[in-house]
């Protein structure tokens, strides 16, 4: 590294510093950018699969406790009213819920192609199921009955199954994404392992540099100013200057002092 000897002793002092600092920001960065990225896809997780998977939750539920409560209307009739009022607040829970869904569910093409024949489903469902009560209401369970098998045990089981598909996307996309951040992990600290690795190389190689290029003029300046020491005023060995540091500014007017002392001598 002969270049090193040409560069000022406070410029090498600030390179070294320099690839520090460079090291440094481009391993910082690389953390960053990770770290960004894994948190807009918890974001992602939590704010879209997570809450599809909370509401489907609910949603089956929901239909779970209509189907239950329309059965108990054929058993019991004198509790009609307060069955249609349960499964009239079942209902409104289920189709608030489903609004929130959808603005999940259209975002993801898989499960934006099965939201309308869910929804088409939840609609005979809820038709099914409150002609079911209102049939037993009337007094006939047996025609109630009748109904529900006929045409309301199919839409319910129909009804359960789209459900449960989407709840099956929602949750495959949330192992997918946290298969994906494990990967991402594994990718970012080999990243910065590597990184971390060349700059601490570059940081040794150049330090190494630098104390040469500090101590091996040093230690020729104190062979030199030793030898004035001891009388020795001889214009005798390599007197070409090829640095252009401070160290070869000192050589410079070191031989110039030896050759004015050597004059002085003869003199």
């Amino acid at each position: 590294m002969g270049w090193m000897n040409n560069i000022k002793v406070a410029y090498k002092i600030v390179l070294l510093v320099l690839i520090a600092v460079i090291g440094m920001a481009i391993i910082g960065f690389t953390g960053y950018l990770f770290l960004n990225k894994a948190g807009k896809d918890m974001d992602t997780m939590y704010t879209h699969k997570l809450q599809a998977i909370r509401i489907l939750g609910e949603q089956v539920d929901s239909m779970r406790v209509i189907q239950v409560r329309a059965m108990q209307a054929i058993a019991d009739p004198a509790r009609i009213p307060e069955l249609k009022t349960s499964i009239a607040k079942e209902a409104k829970d289920y189709e608030t819920n489903w609004v929130e869904y959808e603005k999940l569910g259209l975002a993801v093409p898989e499960t934006a192609e099965k939201i309308p024949e869910t929804k088409a489903n939840w609609e005979r469902f809820k038709a099914d199921m409150q002609s079911v009560v209102a049939t037993a209401e009337t007094g006939n369970t047996k025609a109630a009955l009748d109904n529900y098998n006929s045409k309301g045990k199919k839409d319910t089981a129909d009804l359960r199954d789209r459900l449960a598909a989407l709840l099956k996307v929602a949750v495959k996309d949330a192992d997918a994404i946290n298969q994906q951040n494990v990967v991402d992990n594994k990718a970012a600290i080999t990243s910065m392992a590597v990184k971390t690795a060349v700059a601490l190389v570059l940081l040794i190689v150049l330090s190494l540099a630098l104390i040469r290029a500090i101590t091996s003029p040093l230690q020729a300046l104190i062979a030199a100013c030793r030898a004035l020491k001891n009388g020795d005023f001889r214009l005798s060995g390599n007197r070409a200057i090829d640095r252009a540091d401070e160290f070869g500014e000192v050589e410079k007017e070191l031989l110039a002092m030896r050759e004015a002392l050597n004059k002085l001598m003869r003199q």
